[in-house]
């Protein structure tokens, strides 16, 4: 998974966030939009998506927002590093 795919997979399960992928710095920014009142000045850097999702729902709790809780990890890397939406990625033989 391509990292603009990544982003796009974390936004779409955290609405209200904007997520932006770091092509040259391999990390992932995540800022809180203006809903969130006085946590919309902040923002989060991971380089690993399944830790800035974690830190992304610390936000959204702590902003007393319902946090939803994925049947599997949305976002994840396979063995290779690569990013995988939690198919198994390119070593799938199923793609």
């Amino acid at each position: 998974m391509e990292p603009e795919e990544v982003a796009a997979a974390l936004e779409r399960s955290h609405p209200g966030w904007a997520v932006i992928p770091g092509y040259y710095s391999g990390r992932f920014t995540a800022i809180p939009g203006a809903s969130y009142g006085r946590l919309d000045s902040g923002m989060i850097v991971a380089a690993d998506p399944a830790e800035l999702e974690r830190r992304m729902a610390l936000v959204d709790s702590a902003a007393g927002r319902p946090v939803r809780r994925p049947q599997r990890d949305p976002v994840r890397r396979d063995a290779r590093g690569s990013f995988d939406p939690g198919t198994g990625g390119d070593n799938d033989p199923n793609r």
